[in-house]
């Protein structure tokens, strides 16, 4: 039912790709190589929707191609286009010796938390409504009926809603937010830890016991079966409050099997009690299939089940992003793909509107050293940070100051303490000479 409808959500965490996008780059001295390539599921049946992403690209790339894939590709040197849903940003910091890049992107998506949080919140709570109203109508009458219902009504409720968060929180995370290669397998290790949190959550609130042999059961298997899932949730339910000392009220919820086909029906025959929930997000109710009445949860129902788990939608696009960079990373949140080459995978949001899913946001701070010109001026290699160091100070001079400054480099570059005496006539803030003088010295040794 309800819990095992949500932890089969946060043990599989899985869902449909639509499309999948790779976008590949390539740092040039002036300029940035960008090419998206488009691999659209369905793609034969989806001819309206691939002109449409066709032309957008067209609107901005000089290079467009549709073949067994959409492909665009172009040359920047200013702002990088907007073409998946995209604010992208490649910030260059240059000077004689090197320079410092700093690459950030923005994929689709919101950063209103609040508002993903709250409509999580509801769903949870729509959620928990429709099992208390199955609870009253099922149980009425039975001695033990208004102690189950206090249970579902106040702690289960609660549980439901820290479990949410923990995905929630869990997937606006870097990590969490990240998607697989189509050739990677499992185990993946970053869902893995999402496993062992919900587990962890689940055990200490005494709803299984790890040493029950049909827990891991449920957790390898890949069969998606709500009965299945339903029985689990009433044994659940069941373990937490025999653990409380409620035996008449756990009581109530066997046999398992009839009640979970029980609440099943229940669902397709009360959708007015999430009505509210659709009303306040302006969604509308879905259309029901008689058919499943028998054997599946109403459509309705299951559709709160990923917002009220954390996870925003079951039906989303995937994008690699490549970025060939020739330089030495200082900071980055993508992962090292070769000695020169970051790269980044996501679960993007289907459409660029969808405020459901959180924006995925690549950045990368890295430098380009020019070391012939370093070992020609200063007879040494300026290490990465303080090359960083040095390009960020030598932006601040005024473009005067900065000509004189590289004249002073030029003539004393191998004599810091020369350096120093006729640096100080070109009147710099004090702070910002030390600060370059300090970046060119002469590495010491750790």
């Amino acid at each position: 039912m309800l819990f095992g409808l949500v932890v089969g959500v946060l043990l599989s965490c899985s869902g449909c790709v639509e499309d999948r996008y790779q976008v590949e780059m390539e740092l040039l001295p002036d300029a940035v190589n960008r090419t998206v390539t488009v691999k659209q599921h369905a793609l034969k049946d989806r001819v309206e929707e691939r002109e449409v992403e066709r032309k957008a690209l067209a609107a901005v790339y000089s290079k467009v191609e549709l073949d067994a894939a959409l492909k665009a590709s172009g040359k920047f040197s200013g702002p990088l286009p907007d073409d998946i849903g995209t604010f992208a940003r490649v910030t260059r910091f240059e000077s004689e010796f090197g320079e410092l890049v700093i690459y950030l992107e923005r994929i689709r998506g919101t950063d209103d938390w609040v508002a993903i949080r709250q409509r999580e919140l509801e769903a949870a709570d729509a959620l928990t409504d429709m099992v208390v109203a199955w609870a009253r109508a099922t149980f009425a009458g039975k001695p033990a009926a208004g102690e189950l219902i206090e249970f579902l009504d106040g702690p289960a409720r609660r549980d439901l809603q820290n479990l949410g968060y923990l995905t929630s929180m869990f997937m606006r995370t870097e990590e969490g937010n990240r998607s697989q290669r189509p050739e990677q397998k499992p185990p993946f290790p970053h869902m893995s830890d999402l496993t062992a949190r919900a587990l962890a959550y689940l055990t200490s609130r005494k709803y299984m016991s790890l040493d029950d042999p049909n827990l891991w059961g449920v957790v390898h298997t890949t069969e998606s079966n709500t009965k299945l899932t339903s029985v689990l949730v009433l044994n659940m339910l069941r373990s937490r409050l025999t653990t409380d000392g409620k035996g008449d009220a756990a009581a109530l919820l066997i046999p398992a099997e009839d009640l979970a086909l029980s609440f099943m029906a229940f669902t397709h025959d009360h959708p007015e009690v999430l009505r509210g929930w659709y009303e306040r997000h302006n969604e509308e109710l879905p259309n029901e299939d008689p058919e499943e009445r028998d054997y599946e949860i109403s459509a309705a129902f299951e559709r709160l089940i990923f917002p009220a788990a954390g996870v925003w939608t079951n039906s989303r696009d995937d994008v690699l992003l490549t970025l060939q960079h020739g330089g030495q990373v200082l900071a980055s949140n993508g992962n090292v793909a070769d000695e020169d080459r970051l790269e980044w995978n996501y679960h993007i949001a289907r459409e660029r509107t969808d405020t459901r899913f959180p924006t995925a946001t690549p950045f990368a701070v890295l430098v380009r050293p020019s070391p012939e010109r370093q070992t020609a001026l200063l007879g040494h290699l300026i290490p990465g940070e303080e090359l960083a160091r040095y390009c960020i100070t030598l932006a601040t001079l005024t473009p005067e100051q900065r000509s004189r400054w590289n004249a002073l480099v030029t003539e004393h570059g191998k004599d810091m303490a020369a350096l120093e005496r006729h640096a100080e006539p070109l009147g710099l803030p004090w702070q910002t000479a030390s600060q370059l003088i300090d970046a060119l010295r002469t590495p010491t040794a750790p």
